[in-house]
């Protein structure tokens, strides 16, 4: 699919654009029906204009979605802190120079900051500003508050996480909801620190997975906030 090759060489520049350049980056194949030559090679292309930036390149054999994904990088990471940017979306230059300066100023927090919203070709539709809480009890209440009404002020692309963060609060293997239930499992052990910036662009499409399971996040909430519930026992 040359679009999402499109969007993942778009993916890549905005990562390779950033003003700040301590950083490794790693990239998983989840059985894109993409010729993994294609993506490899441009992984490469696009990592070798960034001085001194380690990558790391692999290709799960078959589909193990989102959470099994995220969950592999986690264990492949080197660096202190972490973060995830899906294919299709896209770092303002801005974005880990600002997110590193806060982990400074709130160690061994997780930080969260806004995003715009934008269509497949790229542009802009909306400004989507996050919440901020100044207590953790605040926070918590109103992440479950609005898991409930099935939607959630946080994204994921948006987290820059510690690492250590997820040996108390473990990346689930969920392949669609895992971005909620892992929000009401860190809570438990880690303060959310909101950064006002509008950091990440979010692509919304047809081939997005949330557009394609619109019918099902209802029931597939209810289970998410079931299971999260069982560790708040």
């Amino acid at each position: 699919d040359e679009k999402n090759l499109q969007f993942l060489k778009e993916c890549l520049e905005s990562i390779k654009n950033q003003t700040f350049s301590d950083f490794e980056i790693i990239l998983i194949n989840d059985a894109s029906p993409v010729e993994n030559k294609k993506i490899e090679d441009l992984f490469w292309f696009i990592c070798k204009q960034m001085k001194d930036i380690k990558g790391s390149y692999s290709s799960n054999e078959q589909n193990l979605g989102i959470g099994e994904t995220r969950k592999k990088i986690t264990e492949l990471a080197k660096g202190e802190w972490i973060c995830f940017l899906s294919h299709d979306d896209l770092y303002e230059p801005g974005f880990l120079e600002i997110m590193v300066k806060k982990t400074k100023e709130n160690p061994g927090c997780i930080l969260y900051s806004n995003y715009i919203n934008i269509s497949g070709n790229g542009q802009p539709i909306s400004q989507y500003k996050a919440n901020e809480y100044r207590f953790k009890e605040d926070f918590i209440i109103a992440l479950w508050k609005v898991a409930e009404k099935n939607d959630t002020f946080l994204n994921f692309n948006t987290l820059m996480i510690p690492l250590k963060a997820f040996v108390n609060a473990p990346m689930n293997t969920l392949k669609f909801g895992e971005d909620l239930l892992w929000y009401l499992q860190a809570a438990r052990f880690y303060n959310f620190v909101y950064v006002d910036a509008y950091l990440v662009k979010y692509r919304r499409h047809d081939g997005m997975e949330t557009v394609r399971q619109l019918a099902n996040i209802p029931e597939n909430n209810r289970k998410i906030i079931e299971l999260a519930k069982k560790g708040y026992k």
